[in-house]
């Protein structure tokens, strides 16, 4: 007996080997229209991962970021190459980013401030690898307007319903002032389940709108009863998705 567990931990322990080394050497790094990726196969990193020794940090999209991230309420700061400079982490604001924090606050009529960390402007493709984003907020904690503080001009965009503003200007560069429909919000909180690693509960649905925004309600049924796994925002015209709670 004891001989077929011990036969049966070299198999399991061969295959764990056979399975890390296929999963490693699978993996690259990709370029995409956004910004950097490394992929596993099918899958790619979130969040953070140890590659050949460096720390990188990946957003939810799985694009590598790059300057100063906030995580857990510590910054960050990831060097031109990805790769984490751990002597520069620290608690305190970094005086690059409060810079743009108090220039933000003079375009801002309403809400409060957020830092999101970087941002990439879809609608007229420029590249997160400069682009600093921050979110203004009501009292309720609802999404108002975003901008976006490009670290290598200064430039500084503002979106709000769909239209992309360059505030240094005020000049208009993106008028998409269309909503997206109930069933794409749906489809957005899928998406945004998936890509941050939560369950998808088996009911995604619209429930209703409030201001700007979808009310989508995730729950599953067991008979009778309803458990609930969430309730999420989608903006109507960026389709950016923020929890309830």
């Amino acid at each position: 007996m004891n001989k077929v567990k011990k036969l049966s931990l070299v198999i399991l322990t061969i295959l764990s080997i056979q399975i890390t080394n296929s999963t490693m050497a699978n993996a690259y790094w990709k370029q995409s229209s956004q910004g950097w990726q490394f992929t596993k196969g099918e899958a790619y990193s979130v969040g953070w991962d140890k590659i050949d020794g460096s720390w990188y940090y990946f957003d939810s999209n799985g694009i590598m970021e790059t300057g100063w991230i906030n995580d857990n309420n510590k910054w960050y700061y990831l060097n031109d190459s990805g790769a984490w400079e751990e002597s520069k982490t620290t608690t305190v604001v970094p005086n690059d980013i409060q810079v743009m924090y108090d220039i933000i606050n003079i375009y801002n009529g309403s809400g409060t401030i957020k830092y999101e960390n970087k941002g990439f402007i879809n609608e007229i493709g420029l590249s997160d690898k400069s682009l600093y984003k921050f979110s203004a907020e009501d009292q309720v904690g609802n999404n108002i307007s975003e901008y976006y503080y490009d670290s290598s001009n200064g430039n500084v965009y503002k979106i709000k319903q769909g239209i992309t503003t360059l505030l240094n200007s005020n000049i208009t560069i993106n008028n998409t002032n269309t909503q997206i429909s109930t069933i794409e919000a749906v489809e957005k909180v899928k998406d945004y389940l998936l890509a941050n690693g939560k369950y998808v509960p088996s009911k995604v649905e619209y429930d209703h709108d409030e201001s700007n925004s979808y009310v989508i309600h995730c729950y599953d049924t067991t008979g009778e009863y309803v458990t609930t796994g969430g309730w999420y925002y989608v903006d109507k015209f960026t389709g950016n998705v923020t929890s309830m709670f």
